[in-house]
């Protein structure tokens, strides 16, 4: 679905798909990873966390500004909740502890 989604990208770049066209594609094909991503979660294994892909963030950073502009709220909140292990804080400083790297 990556490389669909890029592929579209080209075309809009190339100015051959409008922007509303290219946005429901895009949208279309999220919610088709979406789905898929649910039901392999579902069928798999609880992963440990360090277990987590790097190729998958990776995968998710590379393209995130366009899922991000389409994502509603509730996809959002998914994809920081799957990215993000905690928030802490204390006084004026935020630390963010990523599920991708390991803690000691």
């Amino acid at each position: 679905m990556d490389k669909q989604i890029s592929r579209l990208m080209d075309l809009y770049q190339n100015e051959s798909i409008p922007a509303d066209v290219l946005g429901e594609r895009i949208e279309k094909l999220y919610k088709e990873k979406i789905s898929l991503s649910e039901q392999l979660e579902r069928l798999s294994p609880k992963k440990k966390e360090t277990d987590f892909n790097i190729d998958g963030v990776v995968a998710i950073l590379k393209d995130i500004n366009v899922i991000w502009n389409y994502a509603s709220v509730e996809q959002k909140k998914n994809i920081a909740k799957t990215l993000i292990n905690r928030i802490v804080l204390n006084d004026d400083d935020v630390k963010i502890e990523w599920s991708f790297v390991k803690h000691n």
